[in-house]
């Protein structure tokens, strides 16, 4: 369990140095959630109906920005070899860095989401409806990011797939994650 850790902690220090990455996440975040008013108007019922689902599509593409980083840059020096050689089963390196990935790139997302699902005009009331959903969905995340972020490290440019492969696995549970806002009572 130490070395599961001490993992964890070694991708979030890498992720430190190299703040670029999850920075430019939230900041793809703020902008399309920004840009959002200015395509469909500023309206605040349209605005208040779409918030959920604006806020989960923009979180779900601006956490694939960073996903190639996941496994990239041990793949290309050869660390992800000494990973496996570490003592840890992969499965647990795997999860050992999709964990350090979600807190770097995963929470940073879900803390922004509730202002600006203010800033779209949703009623609070509706808010804990919303935030429900993150949980729900990123239980799934933790296991996919690093089916995407492996399929997506090695030779031949592949990294230009990622997006695709990570989008095709997040839909379902990009759905699963909107049904309590669904199901919420509208009036």
């Amino acid at each position: 369990m130490r070395i599961f850790f001490a993992l964890v902690a070694r991708d979030i220090r890498l992720s430190l140095r190299h703040g670029a990455d999850t920075m430019g996440a939230v900041l793809f975040f703020l902008v399309v959630v920004a840009l959002f008013p200015l395509a469909i108007g500023p309206a605040p019922d349209n605005l208040a109906r779409m918030a959920p689902g604006i806020i989960w599509v923009s979180a779900l593409l601006s956490a694939l920005l960073p996903l190639e980083r996941l496994f990239g840059a041990e793949y290309e020096d050869g660390s992800l070899d000494q990973l496996l050689l570490c003592g840890l089963p992969a499965s647990a390196v795997a999860l050992a860095k999709a964990c350090a990935h979600w807190l770097m790139t995963g929470l940073p997302l879900v803390l922004a989401a509730a202002p600006l699902a203010l800033i779209l005009q949703l009623p609070i009331a509706a808010l804990p409806a919303l935030m429900v959903g993150w949980p729900w969905a990123h239980r799934f995340y933790l296991w996919w990011e690093p089916q995407g972020g492996l399929s997506c490290s090695g030779p031949g440019g592949v990294a230009c797939y990622c997006p695709c492969w990570c989008c095709l696995w997040r839909f379902p549970f990009l759905s699963s994650g909107l049904a309590p806002w669904m199901q919420r009572p509208q009036g």
